[in-house]
């Protein structure tokens, strides 16, 4: 197709860049393919009257790529972002670039993480070690879990699948965890890892105290209870562990599930004992007074 006939169909007849083509990106990546770079650079300029498309501006970013000049192409993919932008698409543009020419390190450190991402968090950090297979995996995994603010604990099974259990606990420390994630990790490990199997049940206990999980009942705390104990029997602080766990478990900031982690674990540590004492644990508050509940009482008129 003609040049003239492209411009038509993406400038728009009026020349102000409004037209439509369904044939647009087809003939882009043709004039791209044939290394009519200045013209494909000149026509996407014609069409951005008013609004920048990373659809279009992505074959002149490649040409200008492809010309031998990777700080003017990134430079203008960047400028491609807006409101509307696909960034991730944009920086794994980026990333390619600086790749290709070798800067490595910079791409890293720049696009690594944004340009990357995966269906979950294990293949994401599984993604990005096979891009920078001279990067240290852990640090890439620490790099990962620092860019989600408030949302680190989530990265605790990646950091278990990949072998950092050391690390997967401080993220499951500093922001809320999955409970159920972290019981089934501490069943796993008890014997293979028992420090670290210990380390997930209690902090399954204290997430569940603090309100972690939905629809957590009676039976996710006996099963991080009973992964505890099982850990401990393993490291040998079995007998020193209970009076931690009802310490742990009566610190929380939820009432409700407070009393529930309580009473269920102190139960179990001293089954001897009967019903635990729960004097100090929040209660419902009354209310109405006792005299609200006294039926008044009328004085006969004969």
């Amino acid at each position: 197709m003609p040049i003239h006939c492209v411009e038509r169909h993406v400038v728009g007849d009026d020349g102000i860049g409004y037209g439509y083509f369904k044939g647009t990106s087809a003939c882009l990546s043709a004039m791209y393919a044939a290394g009519r770079h200045d013209e494909l650079l000149a026509l996407i300029a014609k069409s951005e009257y008013r609004h920048k498309s990373w659809h279009n501006r992505m074959w002149g970013a490649k040409a200008l790529a492809a010309a031998g000049k990777p700080a003017e192409a990134i430079q203008y993919a960047e400028d491609s972002k807006g409101r509307n932008a696909h960034l991730t698409a944009i920086a794994a543009f980026c990333e390619g670039v600086l790749l290709d020419s070798g800067f490595a390190d910079e791409a890293y450190s720049r696009y690594a993480v944004e340009a990357t991402y995966a269906t979950t968090n294990l293949a994401t950090f599984n993604a990005i070690v096979k891009k920078y297979p001279l990067m240290p995996r852990e640090t890439i995994l620490r790099d990962l879990v620092a860019s989600q603010k408030g949302n680190e604990g989530k990265w605790f099974a990646a950091a278990k699948d990949a072998g950092y259990f050391e690390l997967a606990i401080e993220p499951a420390n500093r922001s809320p965890s999955d409970p159920r994630t972290l019981i089934r990790a501490a069943r796993d490990f008890a014997v293979e890892r028992p420090e670290f199997a210990l380390a997930a049940g209690m902090t399954a206990l204290r997430g569940i105290a603090n309100g972690w999980g939905y629809d957590i009942t009676g039976v996710d705390v006996l099963d991080a209870y009973a992964a505890v104990m099982a850990a401990a029997g393993v490291a040998g602080v079995a007998e020193t562990l209970p009076p931690t766990l009802v310490f742990v478990s009566s610190r929380a900031y939820t009432a409700t599930r407070q009393r529930l982690v309580h009473l269920i674990v102190s139960t179990h540590v001293h089954p001897l004992r009967g019903t635990p004492a729960t004097d100090h644990l929040p209660r419902r508050a009354e209310t109405r007074s006792s005299s609200c509940c006294k039926r008044p009482h009328y004085r006969s008129q004969s």
